[in-house]
This record gives C-alpha cells, structure tokens and sequence, in this order.
C-alpha cells in the first residue's frame, strides 16, 4: 500500500495575528501589535493520529504539501518541512495543518474573501508515520465498528485499500484478489420486532445505493456491494422490494451479501468478496 487517499475539508476564515515590533531606540524593547489576517487551514479525522501527534516533537510533525489541483493535495512527512500538522484529541479528535503559502491560485480565487469551507482529499503515505503503529481503520469513523472490523480482517486475507470513504458515497472500498474495486455499504438496523427491522433495513439499502451511484458513473470499472441482514423471515411478505433490489442487481451490477453479523461473519463476508 504505496499511499491512501483520506476525504478532508480546506476552511479559509479569519483571524487575528500577532505581531512584534522591536524599538531602534532600544533593542531590548518590543512591543506587540495584533493585525487582522486570513487563515487557510485543512482539516481531517483520525482520532489514533491526532491522539499520538500531540505527543510528538514538532520537528516529528514537519510536512510537504503540494496541490495537485483544487480537490486534491498530497501530504508528505518531512523533517524540513515548511508545514506542521497539529493533532487534537478532545471531543473532536482531528488534525490540522495551516497551508496559506501553498494555497494555488484557483483556490485563491474560490475562496474570494469570505470565509467558507470546501471539501479536498488527502493523499497519506501511512509508512513515512510506522512509527505511530497506524492502521488503515484509523481513519474511518470511530461509530463505523463493523466497516473497521471487516477492514482489518480483509487485510490479514489479502485484500488491499487505497482510499477512506468516511460516509461520502459508501462505507469501504477495498480490492481484491482479483484487482477489483468494490465499494461496499453495510446496512443492518435492529428494531422492536422483525418487521420493522426488514422496514428500516430496507430503507437503508435504497439509501445506500443511491448515495453509491453517482462514484459509480464516474468509476465504471467499480463493483458495488451491499451487506445486509437477512431481510427475509418466516410469514414475511413484499411485493415490491425483490423487484428493487433485482433491477439494481441486472442494471448496475450490484451484489448483495447477507450475514447476521454474528462473531466470525467478517470472514465468511470476505469469502463471498474473494469470488467476485
């Protein structure tokens, strides 16, 4: 794995600088001053991260950043950096890093003057921080328990990830040992009774492949793939949910893969990706 691609957001707000004027008349005299400013900043999630960056040594937290355009930029550690990334670790653990002196000049433009928000993927070389112990999981959301579980056990078999969705589209992309890109969607929900379990498990899926859709018109090659619970129980009964899911399985290639995600259901789950 040479490099991951992590979604991430860029901000440009404003801020309040301080400044140090020293007097000619007296060079052991200085006084500060505070002017206004704007400040780009780019920020993204991993609490691991962000957790042991706020115990490294600053020069252990120099980087390069070089924009490949507007939506992309890649991030590499380097001790003679002109950037820093910042880890915090509280409520929100993510991490930062100030890139005004990198920022390119069609983004300059974006932004204008106001402050606003844009969304920007990260390019991470994970082995250039081994020392940290990371693991692909990290940078998923911390609340995605079964996509870190799945991931991590698809690893130790073989499988190989290359990008971190975080929601946005699907819910893990992994490739397997036949150099396929699947992109898959987890969808399970647990009610009072079966009935709304199979109602709100339902809702899921059609929910999920719509948000997987729009990677997949740009990404042909890209395989789609739901895990779900068994939707189907004794006395159970739809008349339209089979054709739904058939018309997504023959007009978009869709596989469906069920499991009750009990213990070991990552491993048959991986079984069922290894054939595709």
């Amino acid at each position: 794995m040479d490099r991951i691609m992590i979604p991430a957001s860029i901000t440009l707000e404003s801020c309040v600088l301080n400044r140090r004027y020293n007097w000619k008349s007296n060079p052991k005299k200085y006084t500060v001053y505070k002017i206004k400013s704007k400040r780009a900043f780019v920020r993204f999630s991993c609490k691991n991260l962000a957790y042991k960056l706020s115990r490294l040594k600053f020069d252990k937290r120099r980087i390069d950043v070089n924009f490949i355009d507007d939506k992309n930029l890649i991030l590499q550690r380097a001790g003679g950096g002109k950037f820093s990334m910042q880890g915090y670790s509280g409520t929100h653990p993510g991490i930062q890093f100030v890139v005004n002196s990198a920022l390119p000049e069609k983004l300059k433009r974006k932004f204008g003057t106001k402050s606003k928000s844009y969304p920007i993927n990260i390019f991470i070389f994970p082995e250039e921080w081994k020392e940290l112990n990371l693991s692909p999981a990290d940078f998923l959301i911390e609340v995605e328990r079964e996509s870190k579980s799945l991931l991590n056990a698809a690893l130790r078999k073989g499988f190989t990830i290359n990008k971190i969705s975080k929601g946005r589209g699907f819910d893990l992309s992994l490739i397997n040992q036949n150099n396929c890109e699947l992109i898959l969607a987890i969808s399970s929900h647990v009610a009072s009774s079966k009935s709304r379990s199979k109602e709100k498990t339902i809702q899921k899926i059609l929910m999920d492949i719509s948000k997987m859709l729009p990677y997949m018109d740009k990404n042909k090659k890209a395989i789609p793939v739901v895990i779900t619970q068994p939707i189907e129980f004794e006395g159970s009964w739809s008349f339209t949910t089979q054709k739904y899911l058939d018309f997504y399985k023959d007009r978009f290639n869709f596989k469906f893969i069920t499991t009750e995600f009990k213990k070991g259901w990552e491993d048959i789950v991986i079984g069922e990706l290894s054939k595709i």
